[in-house]
């Protein structure tokens, strides 16, 4: 899934790329776990939503003052 390419100037660099396979694994992990998320939504009522919204808000609150 991956190839490893070495650095012509420094062989002990040694870069990783993505392959065809590796990136058709990919594309279809996201979009099962988009339909997985989608569904488990689905199961939420209005409280639920806003108690997740206000949860994300305060976790990106959180990840910015990480940051400074």
């Amino acid at each position: 899934m991956v190839k490893r390419i070495s650095d012509e100037n420094d062989r002990r660099v040694i870069y990783l790329e993505l392959t065809k396979s590796g990136d058709d694994f990919l594309q279809e992990r996201t979009e099962n776990m988009k339909a997985t998320f989608c569904k488990s939504m689905q199961k939420f009522n209005i409280d639920d939503l806003t108690l997740l919204k206000e949860t994300l808000n305060n976790m990106k609150i959180l990840v910015e003052k990480m940051d400074e």
